[in-house]
């Protein structure tokens, strides 16, 4: 492996924060922070030692950044402290002008040498006032406060720093500080901690964990708002272990497996999703979990343009049934044992300098593909990955320059993640080492060291590079003299891609009825075209959408029209392409299906977030480069049984029951609904009228691959059955000619047809299906003359899926 395999724009860099690099407390009028008063209140918990002075950055930066320069680096991330800003936490008790001066030479050094700055907002420093007037996190104060601090660093930096992090490893800031009460603030129950003079674990944390999502929640809206930061990007760093059962074979370890990594991951990285915590953290939890407002949540959803990742470490999870319930902390919450060793008697890895760095590599790996695979294939940044070595004091400084495990490490890591981009189809835009120098581990001290360069604490800090910097310097010296281009990430070979094309888009109709209404779309999507600013998939038109109503001198001149339009205007350029569900689609969907149910008042926003959570088996089509990202069509298939608990669900049932009339179908839809949900999918597929055609065979065969694939490649049992279908059931629509007997044509007309589907494999599904049924439908749809003798029907089929593979024959055929 070498740096040639990786994108051009793939960045390399080390990570740092402001507390334990900076030193300087007392310079610059920087105020004082809530670790400063914790070090200084606990020396005995906090090793001795504090970051009074540390490593000096404040001071040293300049050549630091040569060092970075020296061994082919060119990123940095690096943390503002909030006390160097606003020393006493507040916008409104004075703005530190010599805190912005500082940062703003350091980002200017940075660009100068052609690093490009990562900025962290929040790395664990709260000012002390803010602990003292309220409780710090404690309380929902801080994050207008928060806010403001963030406002502060866009306006100043973020013309320069374009790639930003709000909150850095919440999980460990809060089961840290407040449940297991070794981290500043050190707040723990007697029972998790003896040290600790306040606190109540089991409950801190949750409180916390919430107002710093709030926070983030704030501070990316901010952003947003911001002009300096129009073309950034922002996201928060996590700090996930990967866990792998402890037993392989027992259904209840593999479980808890599942269960630690919502606790550890899901916890703040759901709200930032979906807009709430993960169900099995609101059951175990209960009442101690605070819960969002619904403007909280609209707030949280999508509050990310990428996601950080730090990750150090795996464990085996073994499941734990009993736990106390009058002494709660997060751990016993969880219900997972952590073990290094499984059951066999395997270590999950080597062991490094603290207790639970375990090296691991294939986990982050991992990592990145439960999270793209949950969070629907969103960007990744690296930004911390370490090895840490524990300091000995009579240890001589080459055996700590010659760090060969640190090497190891690092390149075992980037070969997985290089895995995971190219083999797995991850999108990762950046890998930030932890860190640059060894510094002050904040409860740990000096204690342990992670850098790729040695500091000397007993001689003047000086700094000596180790064995693993120079293999950096190494592995990244062709950066500089590359001259080819570099390979960009593959897509997924399993996902099917659309070429950059000249459509003509001819409507594929059954009666000159579709004819007048897909020309009467096609206009529209032409007008889609010359609006640069106007390219929301609402202005395109649905299967779900009104037409205008038109005279007959109209739908005259529109027929009439039709083949001078199709020769000056039906080339469009259209470079249609499928893409995984992801958050950021939720409004495009909920426009396509907002009709799904006739006119019914369901639960539509949660089903569309089922819809979108399921990333392996589903596609959104968009056009490609739109900044817009409109979704001009969805399919997706979800199995009845598992969703039966959600509300969404329960309404579809329901609704389905309620409109079906005829008796000899009653029983079997029934059925289908209880006895038989197991093995059901409901088959979601909508778009805008006027997509082409010759889209629809790749988009259902990929659906269609995708489901037999998630028979074999989901990670658990359970979830691979839930896509062993046996049935699908389809809702859709049709208009039906009302009177047909009545209906005689007049001389000269056309005979009008008895059916017409507003989608060919409709069609085709009906023709294979086992049973079938229509209602009327109260939402009439289009109110062009030309349906007036048309009734909107309501379309509801089964089919086996066992003739799936004819349907797929059969659709090739008629769109060929």
């Amino acid at each position: 492996m070498h740096l040639l395999q990786f994108s051009n724009c793939f960045l390399f860099g080390t990570a740092s924060s402001a507390y334990q690099y900076e030193g300087a407390v007392k310079e610059g009028s920087r105020g004082e922070s809530m670790w400063d008063t914790f070090a200084r209140k606990y020396p005995e918990r906090n090793c001795h030692s504090n970051a009074d002075e540390t490593i000096d950055f404040y001071h040293r930066y300049k050549e630091d950044i040569q060092r970075m320069k020296d061994i082919n680096m060119d990123s940095f991330r690096f943390s503002i402290s909030w006390v160097r800003i606003l020393p006493h936490g507040k916008l409104s008790k004075g703005v530190n002008k010599e805190g912005i001066r500082f940062y703003n030479e350091l980002i200017d050094e940075l660009l100068a040498n052609g690093i490009t700055p990562l900025a962290t907002l929040f790395h664990w420093d709260t000012p002390q006032a803010l602990e003292e007037e309220y409780g710090g996190f404690l309380s929902e104060n801080i994050t207008m406060d928060f806010r403001d601090f963030a406002n502060i660093c866009f306006e100043e930096f973020g013309d320069r720093v374009k790639l930003w992090l709000t909150i850095n490893e919440p999980w460990v800031y809060s089961v840290g500080g407040y449940d297991a009460g070794r981290k500043a603030p050190g707040r723990a129950s007697k029972y998790m901690n003896d040290a600790a003079t306040a606190g109540k674990s089991g409950h801190e944390a949750y409180i916390v964990s919430h107002n710093l999502l709030l926070s983030h929640a704030e501070a990316v809206e901010a952003f947003r708002n911001c002009h300096n930061c129009k073309d950034g990007k922002i996201g928060m760093a996590h700090c996930p272990l990967w866990y792998e059962p402890y037993d392989v074979t027992c259904d209840e370890d593999v479980e808890a497996a599942e269960r630690a990594m919502e606790f550890m991951f899901g916890w703040h990285m759901n709200p930032t999703v979906y807009g709430d915590y993960p169900e099995v953290m609101k059951k175990i939890v209960g009442k101690r979990l605070p819960s969002f407002t619904d403007s909280q949540s609209r707030k949280l959803k999508g509050s990310f343009d990428f996601i950080g990742i730090n990750y150090y470490s795996s464990v085996y999870a073994k499941n734990v049934d009993e736990v106390d319930p009058d002494k709660p902390f997060w751990r016993s919450d969880q219900h997972v044992e952590w073990k290094k060793q499984n059951k066999a008697g395997k270590a999950i890895g080597a062991q490094g300098g603290v207790e639970w760095n375990l090296m691991y590599p294939q986990g982050l790996r991992k990592v990145l593909n439960y999270a793209k695979n949950k969070y629907g294939n969103p960007k990744f940044i690296i930004t911390e990955n370490g090895h840490c070595d524990a300091y000995e004091e009579k240890k001589p400084k080459l055996y700590e320059l010659m760090d060969m495990k640190r090497t190891d490490y690092h390149k075992k890591h980037i070969s997985n993640v290089h895995q995971a981009i190219y083999e797995d189809g991850v999108q990762v835009d950046g890998y930030f080492a932890w860190s640059l120098l060894d510094n002050c581990e904040w409860n740990c001290g000096y204690e342990i060291r992670y850098g790729l360069f040695y500091v000397d604490y007993e001689n003047g800090l000086e700094r000596y590079p180790k064995m693993s910097a120079m293999w950096f310097k190494e592995f990244l010296k062709e950066k500089d003299d590359d001259k080819i281009k570099k390979p960009q990430v593959k897509r997924m070979p399993r996902r099917p891609s659309g070429g950059r094309r000249f459509i003509k888009h001819q409507p594929l109709s059954f009666s000159p009825f579709m004819r007048s209404l897909a020309l009467a779309s096609r206009r529209k999507l032409h007008h889609h075209h010359q609006q640069e600013d106007s390219q929301r998939s609402g202005e395109l038109m649905s299967f779900d959408q009104k037409l205008p109503t038109l005279s007959k001198k109209e739908q005259k001149e529109q027929l009439s029209d039709s083949s001078d339009e199709e020769d000056s205007q039906g080339d469009v350029q259209a470079d249609f392409e499928f893409f995984d569900p992801k958050p950021t689609d939720f409004n495009g969907v909920k426009i396509l299906l907002k009709n799904y149910l006739d006119d019914k008042e369901w639960d539509l926003s949660s089903f569309v977030d089922l819809v979108l959570e399921q990333t392996t088996v589903g596609t959104v089509v968009k056009v490609a480069d739109d900044e817009d990202e409109s979704v001009f069509a969805v399919v997706s298939a979800l199995n009845l049984a598992r969703y039966k608990e959600h509300k969404c669900f329960r309404e579809l049932k329901e609704f389905l029951l309620q409109v079906c009339s005829e008796k000899s179908v009653a029983k079997d839809l029934e059925a289908m609904l209880e006895k038989k949900a197991q093995g059901v999918g409901v088959l979601v597929s909508q778009r805008v009228m006027n997509l082409p055609p010759q889209l629809l065979p790749p988009l259902y065969d990929g659906l269609f691959d995708e489901v037999s694939w998630a028979t074999e490649d989901e990670p658990t049992e359970e979830l691979r059955g839930s896509f062993r279908f046996k049935w699908y059931l389809l809702v859709t629509k049709i208009y039906k000619l009302k009177n047909p007997k009545q209906r005689k044509p007049r001389r000269g007309e056309e005979e009008e047809e008895e059916t017409v589907f507003l989608k060919p494999e409709d069609e085709l599904f009906l023709q294979l299906s086992s049973w079938s049924f229509t209602y009327p439908m109260r939402s009439q749809l289009v109110t062009s003359h030309e349906m007036k003798n048309y009734q909107l029907m309501g379309l509801v089929m089964a089919v086996e899926a066992k003739r799936i593979p004819e349907f797929r024959q059969m659709l090739n055929s008629l769109i060929d």
